[in-house]
């Protein structure tokens, strides 16, 4: 019975893995930092199932030409450093000496963290950050199936029953006599032990399955679940609301340990739906454990859906998902909005047609650029670091950006399908990292940063058509231009 319930096991185990970001739909990892004196864009790519394994991929941006590197990787388990293995060394690619590559096994479920290390004559350094292997609920079987079993578990045990009459009935006669009564009731006996005993180990199989089943998709389902509550219902275009958004985890517990992510306990994006014409980037407050307070006036009526960014005291990011439905009334004259962090843009529709502009108009009569080749050089999963330029109304490149929550910028990606959301920081797509920073994540800039540009290190996960927004804050103003995009 233990055997049979460790198959079970193991078949659920091949299942997909997510990473631990602040992303739905996009579970590979990629982050922009320095490794000592090294300037470092590494990319993990999570493999399909667990037990299994990612790749770490490294591109060390200013390697000179003949410059003796040592690249190495290690995996910490969730059972902590002491049982951390040794570092293996990363091979260099022969097409470019810039890139090296190393394997990551990721054995059990559980928050991981990854090592990169580098050495060489400038000195070495080391970069870590958390990788999570997690399950998604498994499938529910369908209806179909689900007759079609029954049914032909129905036909076994009536074909089961049949035989077993034939032999308790004809075990002792010969060949020409009738068949007595005693031997006719023993048939039927055996009949009825027999498709009991069979029954009854369908029942096991069917029990321990079960078990598992609900057990992973307690443990390894949506860590977080998110609940809205308005204080006026319904929720009407126009019209004020105070919303709270509580969290749960997969145990319906409310989250916590919840952790400042740049300064804030919540970062959440509504788009509207479908089409993505207005897109509000809001910071709840935290007034109970687990439970995010916000302003919501919806601009007009319909459909928003809605991503919550959460990060854990852990390291473990997380996006809660939902949608909130708004009724007719008025259209919003004013945008309530809390934090001076918030921010509003609205704009035309998602349109294949205008995939690929370049230029962005971010309000005020100044323009967003995307450069550096632009959307046409983008493919599936293939890292680039994406990077925009804020431009003012002649059209020249600003001489500064203000800190926008402590970086150059921010990058929101919408799929048109609405499964895939990610929020990228100039450091890469794990929640909470500071990267390079003084003082590490804790520490976010503060003083003014020179230049227009901000790049954000990043591969799309699929073919698609997406929507993509760029943040920057430049004279007390947020900045907002919108991109479509569409990844052959």
């Amino acid at each position: 019975m233990r055997a049979a319930r460790a198959v079970l096991a193991f078949l659920l185990a091949l299942l997909p893995v997510g990473a631990v970001s602040a992303h739905v739909g996009s579970p590979h990892i990629y982050i922009e930092d320095n490794a000592g004196p090294f300037p470092v864009t590494v990319a993990c790519e999570m493999p399909p199932a667990v037990p299994g394994e990612a790749t770490v991929q490294v591109l060390l941006d200013d390697r000179k030409s003949g410059e003796a590197v040592e690249v190495r990787v290690r995996e910490i388990p969730p059972a902590g450093d002491d049982r951390a293995p040794e570092w293996v060394i990363a091979k260099p690619s022969a097409a470019d000496p810039r890139f090296f590559s190393a394997p990551l096994p990721l054995m059990v479920y559980g928050l991981w963290h990854a090592e990169v290390s580098v050495a060489g004559p400038r000195g070495s350094g080391t970069i870590r950050f958390p990788v999570a292997a997690r399950v998604p609920v498994p499938y529910a079987m369908s209806s179909g199936l689900s007759i079609a079993l029954a049914l032909l578990t129905t036909v076994l045990v009536a074909s089961l029953a049949s035989i077993l009459i034939g032999l308790g009935r004809d075990a002792d006669r010969r060949t020409g006599d009738s068949a007595t009564p005693e031997s006719v009731r023993r048939g039927r006996v055996w009949a009825f032990v027999g498709s009991a005993i069979f029954l009854g180990f369908v029942g096991v199989i069917l029990y321990f399955w079960g078990t598992v089943h609900a057990a992973r998709a307690t443990r390894s389902g949506p860590s977080l679940i998110g609940q809205i509550e308005a204080d006026s219902v319904p929720i009407v275009a126009g019209r004020h609301s105070a919303l709270k958004l509580s969290v749960y985890d997969a145990r319906h517990q409310p989250v916590r340990g919840v952790a400042q992510d740049h300064g804030k306990m919540m970062h959440l994006v509504i788009a509207k739906w479908p089409g993505a014409s207005d897109f509000l980037h809001l910071h709840p407050t935290m007034p109970d454990e687990g439970v995010f307070a916000f302003s919501f006036t919806p601009p007009s009526a319909g459909r928003y859906v809605y991503f919550a960014d959460v990060l854990l005291q852990s390291g473990e990011g997380d996006t809660v998902t939902g949608t909130i439905d708004v009724g007719p009334g008025e259209t919003a004259r004013e945008m309530a909005l809390d934090d001076p962090d918030d921010s509003f843009a609205g704009s035309p529709p998602m349109d294949a047609a205008r995939a690929g502009n370049s230029v962005s108009d971010a309000g005020g009569g100044m323009t967003m650029a995307w450069v550096d080749g632009g959307p046409a050089r983008l493919r599936p999963l293939e890292l680039a670091k994406l990077t925009f330029e804020l431009r003012d109304p002649s059209g020249r490149p600003v001489e500064r950006l203000d800190p926008y929550m402590g970086m150059a910028g921010h990058m929101l990606i919408l799929r048109d399908d609405a499964t895939m959301f990610a929020h990228v920081h100039p450091t890469g797509t794990v929640a909470g990292r500071m990267g390079a920073m003084p003082r590490g994540h804790a520490a976010m800039m503060t003083e003014p940063i020179d230049g227009a540009r901000a790049s954000f290190p990043y591969a799309f996960p699929k073919a698609g058509f997406y929507r993509v927004w760029i943040q920057m804050k430049y004279a007390g103003s947020i900045r907002t231009g919108v991109f479509d995009v569409k990844v052959p």
